[in-house]
């Protein structure tokens, strides 16, 4: 068994995320895992749910806690990576499901939670106490069907995704809410009314960017889409060199940045893209056969990515984007939408 603790002392990589795999045979059921794989020695380790592990939050209190959420599902849970277990479960309200992810307050005494309203489709974030688990609180997430929530200014915003409904229905949008007052502050729209508002992130100068799937309702053989907002200036969702863009079928799935240099992964499309935040230039098209979760090793010198029918991990140098097959991974069970260094996660709460 992996000791997290040890391969932090020793500087290594601990890449996380959720996984889902069949056993032979044809009547064999789906396994969902919680992945924890040391990039370094290429040792992982699984834990088992009865959900796929979408996104998480690191508890600041107990940082070898994770709360992992399901993505449109009942399912979320508290895993200790010290003991490589599943600690408790954590149930939603019948009438609501989890969308995807959640987020820790500053302090950490709070948990929030995306979650969808089933009659209604609304939005809304769940307050949860960190220590029990008890529902406290709900406020609206200003949208139909949020997904990706975090926190930005010192904890006080936070940044929701509502993906949007139908095309017929609330337009897709980036919401920005006050934690205190829980009102408001603005939201972002993006030019592509075909594409919702899936994953998104801040680069260091305040760029962002969000990566779309089809609106609902469209197929999954529609095109998803990249959209970028220089720190200053509008929000666009990029169009352009269309050899590239009309590859982005299906969903663009997730996205890490280094200084000016967002990666996006495209599972369908077999690529990665890599963007200017300044500009909203394509620097890059990267042929990868089913890429999806994407995260950064602790010293920016290398993007991670999964990819592949293997559940391979590989890195990608952040200065030239050279792919280095030397440094591949094979069957790490990380087969979920996201990566996360657990690692640098933890660097600046050690």
């Amino acid at each position: 068994m992996i000791n997290v603790l040890q391969c932090v002392r020793a500087g290594d990589d601990i890449i996380v995320g959720g996984g889902r795999y069949q056993e032979p045979g044809q009547s064999a059921a789906i396994r969902f895992v919680f992945s924890v794989l040391n990039l370094k020695t290429r040792q992982h380790h699984l834990i088992p749910l009865d959900f796929l592990p979408h996104g998480l939050s690191l508890n600041p209190n107990c940082l070898t806690q994770l709360v992992v959420c399901e993505k449109i599902g009942p399912g979320a849970a508290v895993i200790d990576l010290e003991s490589m277990s599943l600690v408790e479960t954590i149930p939603t309200d019948p009438g609501r499901y989890y969308y995807g992810h959640c987020v820790h307050s500053k302090s950490g005494d709070l948990f929030y939670t995306t979650e969808t309203y089933r009659d209604s489709l609304k939005g809304v974030i769940v307050i949860r106490d960190a220590q029990s688990k008890q529902v406290i609180g709900e406020f609206p997430s200003y949208g139909d069907s949020p997904h990706e929530c975090y926190l930005i200014d010192d904890g006080n915003t936070m940044v929701v995704t509502n993906g949007g409904g139908n095309s017929s229905g609330d337009k897709p949008n980036v919401s920005y809410i006050d934690i205190d007052s829980q009102k408001l502050l603005r939201q972002e729209h993006l030019t592509n009314r075909h594409i919702n508002a899936g994953h998104l992130m801040h680069a260091d100068d305040g760029s962002l960017v969000v990566v779309s799937a089809p609106r609902a309702g469209l197929g999954a053989d529609k095109l998803g889409g990249v959209s970028i907002q220089p720190q200053g200036k509008l929000m666009r969702s990029v169009s352009s060199p269309k050899k590239v863009v009309n590859k982005m079928k299906g969903e663009a799935l997730s996205v890490a940045i280094h200084q000016d240099v967002a990666m996006v992964t495209h599972p369908t499309g077999n690529m990665l893209t890599c963007w200017s935040t300044k500009d909203r230039r394509l620097l890059k098209k990267i042929d990868l056969p089913i890429p999806r979760g994407v995260t950064l090793t602790c010293d920016n010198r290398y993007f991670v990515v999964s990819y592949g029918p293997q559940a391979s991990v590989v890195q990608i140098d952040t200065r030239n984007f050279e792919l280095s097959k030397m440094t591949a991974s094979h069957s790490t069970y990380l087969t979920g939408s996201h990566l996360y260094n657990w690692s640098k996660m933890t660097a600046g709460l050690r």
